[in-house]
């Protein structure tokens, strides 16, 4: 919560908004359980705090740019935060913001409509709730594989068709705390009707 606070203060102070400017925000933090061992520690010079700094930088920089963007294309006024970045995208939808290391770490917004990649797992009856699947990754070898990058390992699960099929993505979206176990059993059933 700490690194949060302080990686959020910084954008701020960067940006020369008072400190105050967001009164009425607020941190939510969820995690799935693991059996490794919990972080001890989570500061800025960790590589997990060094992650949630990103995560918190990216979040909220792009908050102010669009914000700013609105009020310019809206009221005709400007606070300065975008700095130039470009006008704001309207959405009818929400968009998604994803951490990928495959291709080098960045930042990736995943839109739902008019998606380049779509059929992106060569199934044309797909459904895309979970462009980025919320079990990623599961680890599990029947849906997908380690490969190598020249980035490093990453799990990749191109040819898993799960949360993509109907049924299941409809079940998930019903139950979030569904796990791979149940969802796999139910895509098993389906297959024997």
């Amino acid at each position: 919560m700490i690194t949060v606070t302080e990686t959020k203060m910084q954008v701020l102070t960067d940006r020369k908004l008072p400190a105050g400017a967001s009164p009425t925000d607020a941190v939510v933090i969820a995690a799935e359980k693991s059996r490794s061992a919990p972080e001890m520690f989570a500061g800025i010079l960790t590589d997990t705090g060094e992650r949630i700094a990103k995560a918190v930088r990216q979040a909220l920089t792009e908050a102010l740019v669009r914000c700013d963007n609105y009020l310019l294309s809206t009221w005709g006024v400007s606070r300065g935060w975008s700095r130039g970045s470009p006008a704001i995208v309207r959405r009818t939808r929400p968009s998604f913001f994803i951490y990928s290391r495959y291709g080098g770490d960045h930042w990736t917004e995943w839109v739902p409509e008019g998606c380049p990649y779509y059929p992106c797992h060569n199934y044309p009856w797909q459904q895309c709730s979970f462009c980025y699947c919320p079990l990623y990754p599961c680890m599990d070898s029947a849906l997908g594989t380690m490969i190598e990058t020249p980035h490093g390992d990453v799990w990749s699960c191109m040819d898993c068709r799960l949360v993509h099929l109907p049924e299941i993505a409809n079940h998930l979206l019903q139950n979030p705390e569904a796990g791979i176990l149940e969802l796999k059993s139910l895509a098993k059933k389906m297959e024997e009707k």
